[in-house]
């Protein structure tokens, strides 16, 4: 009977154990299943907060584009602003001016008996303002053209020398009112033809020749040149004995182009200058020096004629030793 006393008191003490175990890992798996739970429940709210930062970076991103592209359409419209202050100003005065002359001019022949030779005067002033107001108007319509695209270049072959000569040729009366000469030094006719817009290649011309007339003193020379020039394609490597043999290099590594030079003794150009000079109404400290007048439209209109054209053109000069302008166009 003692025997079965202690053996029954160890059986459920034994099962007290098992279902105190049992209790703990039914417990156990509950905390486990809580705290999975609210682990998961932990990751999808941080999910959602990276989510909800990726989207804040996003929208940062998109209003620091906008902010940019705000910024710089303010300053497209500045520049666009100042430019028509610009060129309201330059109506106002290089506009103006003529105007004025021509008005005054015409008042005075219709309501006063004037003689043959004042008659003649009067005309000769009337004519001469409505050349520089024709020139002014024709250089914004050119500009205009021009940047707005609805110009388009040709690309025939032509013999640039040709037009050259044509143009020193009605210059040199112009230039020996100044007592300027012209000179025309070139390489034979045959190799100066080119590829490019004939039209715009005259337009050039022009304007090179007219500007180094207009700004070179009295009793000088304009000296023009044209000749072949090679250049090599951007990217091509030369070894030692490749410079021996540069003219027998394929027309694959090196480049032909028509250069034109036109050398003015003129006062130069400043560093100040310099930076300004193609730029549109760019007004120069150097002044023409014959009473001419200047648009400061020619510049800038040649150098987007000659680039629309593959070609290149810049100025080398030192104040106080004239100016070379050059004009590089495509070899026919």
């Amino acid at each position: 009977m003692h025997d079965y006393t202690i053996s029954l008191y160890i059986s459920t003490i034994a099962l007290i154990i098992v279902v105190i175990a049992l209790r703990e890992r039914w417990q156990r798996k509950r905390d486990y299943r809580v705290y999975s739970r609210r682990a998961e429940e932990l990751a999808d709210l941080h999910e959602q907060v990276r989510l909800a930062h990726f989207d804040l970076e996003q929208q940062h991103r998109e209003l620091r584009l906008a902010n940019i592209e705000i910024q710089t359409q303010n300053a497209q419209l500045q520049a666009v602003s100042e430019e028509r202050l610009m060129i309201l100003g330059m109506v106002s005065h290089d506009l103006k001016n003529p105007l004025t002359a021509i008005q005054g001019l015409a008042e005075a022949m219709t309501a006063t008996e004037l003689s043959v030779e004042e008659y003649r005067e009067y005309a000769g002033v009337i004519l001469d303002s409505s050349h520089r107001m024709n020139n002014l108007v024709r250089g914004f319509l050119d500009l205009s053209r021009l940047e707005s695209g609805t110009v388009r270049l040709g690309s025939v072959h032509f013999n640039v020398l040709a037009i050259v000569q044509s143009f020193v040729e009605q210059y040199r009366h112009i230039a020996a009112q100044k007592r300027i000469t012209i000179l025309l030094e070139s390489d034979a006719e045959e190799n100066c033809m080119v590829c490019a817009d004939e039209a715009a290649t005259q337009q050039v011309i022009e304007n090179l020749l007219s500007n180094a007339i207009k700004y070179s003193p009295h009793s000088t020379t304009v000296r023009v040149r044209v000749f072949v020039e090679q250049n090599l394609n951007a990217g091509a490597v030369l070894l030692k004995e490749d410079l021996e043999r540069l003219d027998e290099l394929t027309d694959e590594a090196r480049h032909l182009f028509i250069r034109l030079e036109v050398r003015d003794e003129g006062p130069g150009l400043s560093t100040a200058d310099k930076l300004k000079l193609f730029g549109k109404f760019a007004r120069l400290s150097a002044r023409p020096t014959g009473g001419e007048e200047s648009t400061g439209l020619g510049l800038a209109i040649v150098k987007t004629l000659v680039e629309a054209m593959q070609g290149r053109v810049w100025c080398e000069s030192e104040l106080g030793h004239g100016a070379t302008f050059i004009v590089e166009l495509p070899k026919a």
